[in-house]
């Protein structure tokens, strides 16, 4: 095993439907939405509650108590394993992994070049936090290819094991090549697993997967983001990354799984959905909820009951306006009220990829009455994670891809206690 591996601050409200984003600053006190049925009368009554006559904060305004920590900055890197991070112009696609003994992993791609964004002779690089994504190692490299492309990527914890196991897409080419760039199935695209036994101080040579693929040659999308291990049912300790594949007959929406601690991937039952980049969390009776990007400004939203296998839904949540951007969704125990458990989903909502919101729902992601703006500025790609010390992890792109940064809240802040 080596170091690397080189191988050739106020609510705003969702419950109406939103068809401009720009409106989300203009739901107030007025607003009076249709009440979808929820599971009791105290659950109705909390909910009703969230949802009083405070405005939306303007736009540019932060709030003095979440104050963004950044983890990788372009310019500023020194990465284990590379001459110079100075080549790299983009950090992009983050995974945040919370390991068994409290260790905090944030791998995401290096970019070499921004001129086309996914073949751009990505390489996947890290760091390590112990003390809850206060404070940063120094970058380590993981995996390059030299010159092609890595993406995208996605990273799946086993607590079992503790192995943190991470999935990607290559492309094959030189990233300066024009063929890198179509979307039709090619042998040259080929997908690869890797592994950590060490909260990410060292990884495993990759190990090629692409016979286990749904349709070989085709892009295949892991995340991006993280997977989940099943905490219950029949599967319990079953892997799951959500993704998919896309080529000339479209977009596929799917999961990667494996019941043998990542030795092999399976696929599930592959849905048209015209976007594979997804989010997934697993709810205390065992039902697994799945977060898609969208098109229609809306996330898309669906369940699955067997485990990652089939999913029914996926259709536009009129509660979770976003742009076109992959977002994140986790569950997150109520440390004051045992027993509620609650599933947060980030994504921004504002022109240019603006805006961070985190969300909330307390009946298993059916209705979102709680809503925030956690960061006002540029904010893309997200992840969220549950950190050691009880806080809650927003971690995302911003700067014009130029920095990947967190920012920590408790449920406290995001629901007004």
């Amino acid at each position: 095993m080596t170091h690397h591996n080189q191988v050739g601050p106020t609510p705003i409200h969702t419950a109406v439907e939103v068809r401009d984003c720009s409106q989300l600053d203009r739901l107030g006190s007025k607003t009076n939405p249709p009440w979808p049925q929820l599971h009791s009368n105290a659950v109705k009554i909390f909910a009703l509650l969230t949802m009083l006559t405070i405005p939306c904060p303007a736009s540019d305004k932060a709030d003095a108590r979440l104050k963004p920590i950044d983890i990788f900055t372009v310019g500023r890197e020194v990465i284990e394993g590379v001459d110079d991070a100075r080549k790299y112009v983009r950090y992009r696609e983050q995974c945040a992994v919370v390991t068994e003994k409290d260790v905090l992993v944030m791998i995401c791609q290096a970019r070499n070049d921004s001129a086309w964004s996914d073949r751009s002779g990505q390489d996947l690089v890290c760091k390590t936090s112990t003390d809850s994504a206060r404070t940063w190692s120094q970058g380590r490299l993981i995996v390059t290819h030299g010159d092609k492309s890595i993406c995208p990527n996605a990273a799946v914890y086993d607590r079992l094991t503790g192995r943190i196991h991470l999935l990607y897409n290559l492309f094959e080419w030189p990233y300066q090549d024009p063929a890198s760039r179509k979307s039709w199935p090619d042998p040259r695209r080929r997908q690869y697993h890797l592994y950590s036994d060490n909260d990410g101080q060292t990884w495993s040579k990759p190990r090629e997967i692409s016979h286990m693929m749904r349709r070989p040659g085709s892009i295949c999308i892991f995340g991006s983001g993280e997977g989940i291990q099943l905490a219950h049912g029949p599967h319990k300790g079953r892997l799951i990354v959500p993704g998919g594949h896309f080529d000339d007959d479209g977009k596929k929406f799917y999961v990667y799984y494996s019941d043998d601690a990542g030795q092999t991937w399976k696929t599930g039952e592959p849905v048209p959905c015209g976007a594979c980049e997804s989010s997934i969390a697993e709810l205390p009776d065992g039902t697994v909820l799945v977060n898609n990007r969208g098109l229609k400004g809306y996330r898309r939203w669906g369940i699955s009951t067997d485990q990652g296998i089939t999913w029914s839904g996926l259709d536009h949540h009129k509660q979770l306006p976003s742009v076109s951007c992959n977002g994140s969704i986790i569950t997150a125990k109520d440390p004051q009220q045992p027993g509620r458990t609650y599933v947060l989903c980030s994504r921004p909502v504002g022109k240019g990829r603006r805006r961070g919101v985190v969300s909330a729902s307390i009946d298993g992601g059916k209705t979102w009455p709680i809503s925030k703006v956690a960061v006002p500025g540029p904010f893309a790609y997200s992840s969220l994670a549950v950190l050691p010390d009880g806080h809650i992890g927003l971690f995302y792109e911003t700067n014009e891809y130029e920095k990947v940064c967190v920012v920590r809240f408790t449920l406290g802040w995001l629901l007004d206690r």
